[in-house]
Protein backbone atom coordinates (compact mmCIF):
# COMPACT_ATOMS: atom_id res chain seq x y z
CA UNK A 1 0.00 0.00 0.00
CA UNK A 2 1.62 3.14 -0.86
CA UNK A 3 0.13 6.85 -0.39
CA UNK A 4 0.49 9.77 -2.69
CA UNK A 5 1.38 13.43 -2.01
CA UNK A 6 2.01 14.99 1.50
CA UNK A 7 0.68 15.71 4.37
CA UNK A 8 -0.47 18.81 5.87
CA UNK A 9 2.46 18.49 9.04
CA UNK A 10 4.87 17.33 6.44
CA UNK A 11 4.50 20.29 4.20
CA UNK A 12 4.72 22.91 7.12
CA UNK A 13 7.86 21.10 8.37
CA UNK A 14 9.50 21.77 4.91
CA UNK A 15 8.32 25.10 4.78
CA UNK A 16 10.12 25.67 8.04
CA UNK A 17 13.62 24.06 7.35
CA UNK A 18 13.68 26.01 3.50
CA UNK A 19 12.55 29.35 5.64
CA UNK A 20 15.09 28.51 8.11
CA UNK A 21 17.80 27.45 5.84
CA UNK A 22 16.86 31.10 3.65
CA UNK A 23 17.00 33.42 7.00
CA UNK A 24 20.52 31.49 7.66
CA UNK A 25 21.77 31.74 4.31
CA UNK A 26 20.64 36.00 4.91
CA UNK A 27 22.32 36.37 8.50
CA UNK A 28 25.99 34.50 7.35
CA UNK A 29 25.76 36.99 3.98
CA UNK A 30 24.89 40.32 5.89
CA UNK A 31 28.29 39.07 8.53
CA UNK A 32 30.26 38.67 5.21
CA UNK A 33 29.75 41.93 3.81
CA UNK A 34 28.85 44.20 6.95
CA UNK A 35 32.96 44.66 7.23
CA UNK A 36 33.35 45.76 3.90
CA UNK A 37 30.57 48.77 4.17
CA UNK A 38 32.84 50.44 7.00
CA UNK A 39 36.36 49.98 6.82
CA UNK A 40 38.55 49.10 9.24
CA UNK A 41 40.84 52.26 11.30
CA UNK A 42 43.55 52.24 13.41
CA UNK A 43 43.13 54.09 16.63
CA UNK A 44 45.98 56.37 15.67
CA UNK A 45 44.69 57.17 12.61
CA UNK A 46 40.80 57.66 14.35
CA UNK A 47 42.26 60.05 16.90
CA UNK A 48 44.05 62.57 14.22
CA UNK A 49 40.74 62.37 11.49
CA UNK A 50 38.97 63.19 15.18
CA UNK A 51 41.76 65.98 15.83
CA UNK A 52 41.64 67.12 12.44
CA UNK A 53 37.60 67.38 12.75
CA UNK A 54 38.20 69.07 15.41
CA UNK A 55 40.91 72.16 14.50
CA UNK A 56 38.16 72.54 11.37
CA UNK A 57 35.06 71.56 12.37
CA UNK A 58 33.39 73.88 9.83
CA UNK A 59 35.51 72.14 6.89
CA UNK A 60 33.82 68.80 8.42
CA UNK A 61 30.26 70.19 9.46
CA UNK A 62 30.53 69.33 12.59
CA UNK A 63 28.38 70.93 14.86
CA UNK A 64 29.28 71.02 18.85
CA UNK A 65 26.30 72.71 19.69
CA UNK A 66 23.72 70.73 18.19
CA UNK A 67 25.44 67.37 19.43
CA UNK A 68 25.85 69.01 23.28
CA UNK A 69 22.32 69.74 22.74
CA UNK A 70 20.87 66.43 21.70
CA UNK A 71 23.34 64.10 23.75
CA UNK A 72 24.09 62.28 20.21
CA UNK A 73 25.36 62.60 16.73
CA UNK A 74 27.50 61.19 13.95
CA UNK A 75 29.86 62.27 11.89
CA UNK A 76 30.92 61.23 8.51
CA UNK A 77 34.55 61.01 7.41
CA UNK A 78 36.09 59.19 4.65
CA UNK A 79 33.23 56.57 4.17
CA UNK A 80 33.32 55.95 8.10
CA UNK A 81 30.42 56.92 10.71
CA UNK A 82 31.75 57.91 13.87
CA UNK A 83 29.19 58.09 16.15
CA UNK A 84 29.51 60.80 19.24
CA UNK A 85 28.42 60.58 22.17
CA UNK A 86 28.19 63.90 24.93
CA UNK A 87 29.51 62.68 28.12
CA UNK A 88 29.70 65.84 30.18
CA UNK A 89 28.79 69.50 29.76
CA UNK A 90 30.76 72.35 31.66
CA UNK A 91 30.62 76.01 30.60
CA UNK A 92 31.91 76.51 27.32
CA UNK A 93 33.19 73.30 26.66
CA UNK A 94 32.24 69.25 26.73
CA UNK A 95 33.94 66.09 27.40
CA UNK A 96 32.47 63.75 23.78
CA UNK A 97 33.63 60.47 22.99
CA UNK A 98 33.36 59.48 19.39
CA UNK A 99 33.49 55.88 18.69
CA UNK A 100 34.04 53.73 15.92
CA UNK A 101 34.39 49.70 15.75
CA UNK A 102 34.64 49.11 19.09
CA UNK A 103 37.20 52.18 19.90
CA UNK A 104 36.53 55.06 22.01
CA UNK A 105 38.24 58.52 22.05
CA UNK A 106 37.30 61.26 24.54
CA UNK A 107 38.07 64.68 24.18
CA UNK A 108 37.59 68.06 25.13
CA UNK A 109 35.25 70.25 22.61
CA UNK A 110 34.79 74.03 22.66
CA UNK A 111 31.03 74.65 22.46
CA UNK A 112 29.88 77.50 21.72
CA UNK A 113 27.52 79.86 24.01
CA UNK A 114 23.78 79.86 23.06
CA UNK A 115 22.69 83.50 23.03
CA UNK A 116 18.73 84.26 23.93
Amino acid sequence: MTRRGLTLLEVVLATALLALAVAGVASAMSSITRPSAQPSVEVHTLASMIDDVLQNPSRHAFDASAIAKSGRGSLELDGITIGVTLKTRSGRGAWMEFAHGGQRIARWVSVPEERP
